[in-house]
């Protein structure tokens, strides 16, 4: 490892560093603004100004900027030297000549990046007395506030948007001494990440709306470590709470899975919880005389519920009569995902590693709309595939525009095979636009020895590609996975690495597979044949996995339905017992990733009167003292099924204690939680809730050093740092891993044995007869509106697109039909559609697209022969 020399002590440094990283790793301050540890260098701000001496023999030296400046062995530079200090303290200054200075009312104060930097360089003292240039803000959509006269010209909104995330609505405009950051016109920002702005903007410029309805500053704010609960990564997150109401969520770094970054929905999504269901014990005792009368009772588990209430429940009614609260299609699909995920010798890569791969391919899943962040995943890995281009030329990965210029339009090979265009198209190499009956077969002409056309060519890319990846996922249905893994097993034949990346619809759609039990289908029929008349349903909306016909049968089939949720659904609206329980945000459990990665939540405040958490319900309804917490289940479940037994130590228990003997503070020392709000009842101070099923305290009570666990970091916070730019100080190094690991561990690593699956495999149907007027009515998810807890919230739901069935311009002529015209559909079991018809070029021949969990498409989850009326 290089040694570099800084105020005359030597440290070590990682290879490929610059002097920038170099301080940072080692501990030591240094302010910068355009620097970003996801983005790289660009030397725009000259806010990291070192002096830098060519050997020790040199006594002068020359300013120079840490962010540019390679650390190599024996470079040197001076942090403290008076002049670069100065320096520093005008570049402050003259960013801040047409600065508002309007941090009391900016919703970025106390946790602004500009704030710290400005005091870190020493600037004190306002000298401007001219006219302060000033711009129009614009409207950017519901989740960003645009506030552009507070800009510092750093430029990391527009690297963020345009060089990562892949935008084109946002750009950089200017002339002279006036720059300005947005789009053309005013409109609803496009990309799927876009809350990022709103993290890696150092001032307030780009600011979260959703927070600002309900504002509270970062230090009044109540955060815990939790993971996203709006699609199946797995992504780490922290939701932030005032008197026990969510004000917002941001990052949580998890270097293994999402990094720095989130996706819209995950940031955004939270507002759900202010419909969520209310406090109330009274169908408690309801429920209890309705178990006990029962003649046989069948239980539904949740792809969105933790681990331990879905065991909780499968304890309650027994192995035999537990339902994994799967579809027949998710089943089938989650069953053959687990066998390829324990047998043969692919690469199951973390979505961290997928941004190592140079060629990939998509199988029959839609990254964008089912786990966006796989989709920003994906862009990075094209992004930097080619990076032996600027290598070559020793240029540093860092130097993020000399990487550019050198790559110019170079990047990675992306083929994708579906009925629908994706947006990842626009950074595609080909793709195909096919029948969903016909993706496996085009998987395995890839995979043989007589391939043409496309095929071959994806056939030779992967042949010689460095780190080849398959993508595909559950909604491509159990025959796409298991083509795309003898995909796999082919190139490896071949002498290749390469990965198999399947998506999963929820946050512990594997949690539940893994589990086993029945399909929602098979509870179904249990119900109406009269095995079971009481059904106990776990946050599950049956109404979404079975067809209406279907879901009306068992309604009025099944003689007592016991439902535990947290928000309003039309499975609680036909409940006999509705035990409402808390959201996410308000419990702590496991859930389990596409990759088998168990990572624990915790609640951010205890809950509210009347609710408890699901496992606390059920541990009540079956009288299992022996709970006392979510880790005594989680124990149990590890003990009786061996595969789960990793999850142990995915965080500590209940008894863990900081090196000061203390819990962690989910509040922050400068919290003022104790206030006057409730005078106008009691002028008592009511005493903060004791949690002794964590290791985390509900108040300001505790240690607020950070914790030597990573699973346990409620925030990013140190002495000087209040944004999030206080991550690098829980980091191995820049960019690295933190203290203590990546939250989170695998599973299917360690060998054990699963339940099997009670549902038969779904029969091969012939394609669709045109001259019955037949058609294939594939269901499409979408970022916004196909999540069922997202779309319930305000700012999500402005997004929602209308539900449409979108067909190709030919089928429109086969069939008759035209733009706008509404059409009814006609499945195989009798459920009908009514929706109208939107004509693209951009669907395969023969198919209707049609928006997944939409109440207009309310029971459609696998594609399906309709007719069309």
């Amino acid at each position: 490892m290089p040694k570099v020399i800084i105020d005359g002590i030597e440290y070590e440094v990682a290879e490929g560093r610059n002097m920038l990283e170099a301080v940072i790793d080692n501990g030591l301050d240094l302010p910068y603004f355009c620097w970003h540890p996801g983005m790289g260098s660009v030397g725009a701000c000259r806010l990291c100004a070192v002096r830098l001496y060519k050997d020790e023999s040199d006594t002068k030296g020359k300013i120079a900027m840490a962010c540019m400046t390679p650390a190599k062995e024996g470079t040197r530079i001076s942090i403290k030297d008076p002049e670069a200090m100065e320096f520093r303290r005008f570049v402050i200054e003259w960013l801040m000549t047409n600065h508002p200075h309007d941090c009391p009312v900016c919703d970025e104060g106390g946790h602004c990046h500009l704030q710290d930097m400005t005091a870190m360089s020493g600037h004190v003292y306002r000298r401007f007395r001219f006219k302060k240039r000033t711009y129009t803000n614009q409207y950017l959509g519901p989740f960003i506030t645009h506030e552009m006269n507070r800009c510092i010209q750093c430029f990391r909104c527009v690297r963020f948007y345009r060089d990562l995330a892949g935008g084109r609505d946002f750009n950089t405009f200017g002339s002279r001494n006036r720059v300005y950051f947005g789009r053309q016109s005013d409109g609803v920002l496009e990309s799927e990440f876009s809350g990022n702005l709103a993290e890696v903007c150092p001032t307030g410029v780009f600011t979260d709306k959703t927070s600002a309805r309900h504002y509270t500053r970062k230090w009044d704010l109540r955060t815990a470590p939790s993971v996203c609960v709006h699609c199946g990564l797995g992504c780490n997150i922290i939701p932030g709470q005032r008197y026990g109401t969510m004000r917002r969520v941001e990052t949580r770094f998890n270097g293994d899975v999402n990094g720095y970054w989130i996706c819209d929905r995950g940031r955004f999504g939270y507002e759900f919880s202010y419909g969520a269901l209310k406090g109330g014990d009274g169908d408690i005792d309801e429920a209890k005389k309705l178990l006990n009368e029962a003649n046989g009772i069948v239980g539904v588990g949740s792809p969105r519920a933790s681990l331990e209430s879905n065991y909780a429940l499968q304890k309650l009614v027994g192995v035999g009569q537990f339902c994994t609260g799967l579809s027949a299609f998710e089943q089938e699909a989650a069953a053959a995902y687990i066998n390829v995920f324990q047998t043969g010798s692919r690469r199951m890569p973390s979505l961290a590693e997928v941004e190592s791969a140079d060629v990939v391919v998509i199988l029959g899943v839609d990254p964008t709309g089912e786990a966006p962040m796989l989709d920003f995943a994906i862009r990075q890995a094209m992004r930097k595939a080619p990076i032996e281009i600027a290598r070559k030329l020793n240029i540093p990965d860092w130097d993020a525009n000399a990487v550019i210029n050198a790559l110019h339009e170079a990047k990675g090979k992306l083929y994708m095979a579906a009925p629908w265009s994706m947006k990842l198209k626009e950074i595609a190499a080909e793709t195909a636009q096919v029948e969903p009956a016909m993706i496996p077969d085009f998987a395995r002409e890839i995979a043989s020895d007589q391939a043409n056309g496309l095929a071959a060519t994806i056939a030779a890319d992967l042949a010689k590609a460095r780190k080849p990846l398959i993508v595909t996922g559950l909604s491509a249905g159990a025959d796409t996975i298991r083509a795309a893994a003898d995909l796999a097993d082919s190139v490896i034949g071949k002498g290749r690495d390469c990965g198999l990346f399947v998506t999963v619809p929820e946050a512990n759609t594997m949690g539940v597979a893994m589990l086993g039990g029945a399909c929602v289908q098979e509870a179904a029929r249990k119900s109406e044949s009269g095995e079971a008349d009481t059904l106990v349903v776990l946050e599950n909306d049956l109404s979404r996995r079975l067809n209406p016909s279907d879901f009306d049968s068992l309604v009025k089939s099944v003689k007592n339905l016991i439902v535990l949720d947290c928000i309003a659904t039309e499975t609680t609206k036909a409940a006999s017992a509705l035990i409402p329980v808390t959201t996410v945000f308000d419990s702590e459990g496991t859930f389990i990733n596409n990759e088998s990665r168990a990572q624990r939540y915790f609640s951010v405040s205890p809950p509210k009167e009347g609710l408890a958490q699901a496992w606390t319900r059920i541990r009540d309804l079956g009288g299992f003292t022996q709970w006392s917490s979510c880790e005594d289940i989680l124990r149990e479940l590890a003990a009786g099924k061996p595969i789960f037994a990793p999850a142990l130590a995915a965080a500590p228990f209940a008894d863990w204690r900081t090196e000061a003997d203390q819990k962690i503070a989910r509040s922050p020392h400068r919290f003022s939680g104790r206030t006057a709000k409730d005078a106008n009842w009691t002028i008592n101070e009511p005493q903060t809730a004791n949690d002794t099923q964590t290791p985390l305290s509900y108040s300001m009570e505790g240690d607020q050093n950070p914790p030597a666990e990573s699973s346990l970091i409620p925030r990013f916070w140190w002495p000087g740092w209040n944004s999030n730019a206080a991550t690098n100080k829980f980091q191995i190094e820049v960019g690295g891993g933190l203290h203590g690991g990546n939250p989170g561990i695998r599973l299917l690593a360690v060998q054990g044995k699963l339940s099997e699956t009670q549902c038969p495999k779904s029969p091969e149907r012939p394609g669709p007869n045109e001259e019955a007027r037949e058609i294939w009515l594939v269901p499409r998810p979408y970022i916004y509106g196909s999540e069922e807890l997202s779309r319930r919230g305000r700012a999500v739901a402005e997004l929602i697109p209308p539900a449409e069935a979108i067909i190709h311009p030919q089928t429109a002529e086969i069939y008759g039909l035209e733009n706008g015209q509404m059409v009814e559909f006609y499945t195989k079991d009798g459920q009908k559609l009514s929706l109208p018809i939107r004509v693209e070029d951009s669907v395969a021949m023969r198919v209707a697209i049609i928006p997944v969990g939409f109440p207009e498409t309310r029971g459609i989850i696998a594609p399906d022969i309709a007719r069309i009326s």
